[in-house]
């Protein structure tokens, strides 16, 4: 119900500059519910796919405000321009960095010390980072193969360019030196110095879909319950050979990479404890789990070209001692540490 003492605190200027910013906006199509979350904003009380900024692009103020559902609504009017606006200022890459390091002569350099400062190897492949397959199109395109790349493309780009999601994200951990924030699209290990190679294998699987990741654990084993057995189900035996054939292709890159770590990898590859307690440092045991079927599966140097060595059928609706369900849910929080 709408409170008759709320003041309307936006004009039809506000509107103006706030959706010529936003149509150009990555997040133009996303839900203004998640938005309002991300934001920990007070929820946007409309639901229905439609409701996306989107929306609202095509219409003035005036005809704006008259829309039945924000009509005798000023607090939902208030709430929208609020929530893209917010939105505008934190998915502008520069927003957070340019007070950061605008004083300093030379702005690339800021951020790649952060690098050094962590001990992070400027020439690691943006190819083998957890960014978006869409970002790292996009980045492809522009011709950026490794960190110091990514770091002199993203100083260098016009500063109208608005770029969102983890292209931003990751861009602000680094300007921010959050390590947290780092270590999300990053192999690099919260609380330590360098890159490793259990993150990085880890991070093989972060863009997949939850539906996804439990039709893995079902192949390779591990008991699901019922429901998450139900959406593995979704999940054809053909959209599973791609999968695996693009963790084989990445592990082989990520390998070559870690030529050093791998070596003490591949010293423990046929023994399933070993390998339990080798990604331990993960903190999950279904991510675990993932890890060593890869190993068992691949090996340390790539070669596999089958399914896991040992097959075995999942046992729907008991637990292994510990229930996957929200699986996806943990993956997102690992990766967001």
């Amino acid at each position: 119900m709408s409170d008759p003492n709320t003041e309307l605190k936006y004009t039809a200027e506000d509107w103006d500059r706030i959706r010529k910013q936003f149509l150009t906006s990555m997040m133009i199509d996303t839900k203004l519910s998640s938005l309002a979350e991300n934001l920990d904003s007070p929820p946007w009380p409309l639901e229905g796919s439609d409701e996306t900024p989107d929306k609202y692009m095509d219409y003035e103020f005036g005809e704006l405000i008259e829309l039945p559902e924000l009509k005798d609504h000023p607090e939902r009017i208030n709430l929208l321009l609020n929530i893209l606006e917010e939105t505008m200022s934190f998915d502008d890459p520069f927003g957070d960095m340019v007070d950061i390091v605008e004083s300093e002569e030379n702005k690339e350099e800021g951020l790649l010390e952060v690098l050094d400062k962590l001990h992070i190897n400027r020439k690691f492949p943006i190819s083998l980072s957890a960014l978006t397959p869409e970002t790292l199109d996009f980045l492809q395109q522009e011709e950026i193969e490794t960190l110091d790349d990514f770091v002199v493309f993203s100083q260098n780009m016009a500063q109208n360019i608005v770029l969102g999601g983890d292209f931003r994200e990751f861009l602000n951990a680094l300007s921010n030196n959050e390590e947290k924030g780092i270590s999300k699209y990053i192999p690099f290990r919260y609380g330590e110095k360098g890159l490793h190679l259990p993150e990085a294998i880890a991070q093989s699987f972060r863009n997949y879909s939850e539906e996804e990741i439990f039709a893995l654990l079902a192949k390779y084993g591990r008991s699901i319950s019922e429901e998450e057995a139900e959406k593995a189900e979704e999940v054809s035996s053909g959209r599973i050979d791609q999968i695996e054939k693009k963790l084989q292709s990445r592990l082989q890159k990520i390998f070559n990479w870690f030529d050093k770590q791998r070596d003490d990898l591949r010293s423990i590859s046929d023994d399933e404890r070993a390998l339990e307690r080798y990604f331990a440092v993960l903190q999950d045991p279904d991510l675990n789990f993932l890890c060593q079927q890869t190993i068992l599966t691949y090996g340390p140097l790539g070669g596999g070209t089958s399914g896991p060595k040992q097959k075995r059928t999942p046992v729907s609706g008991k637990s292994s001692g510990k229930s996957s369900t929200g699986l996806f849910g943990k993956l997102k929080s690992l990766f967001s540490k």
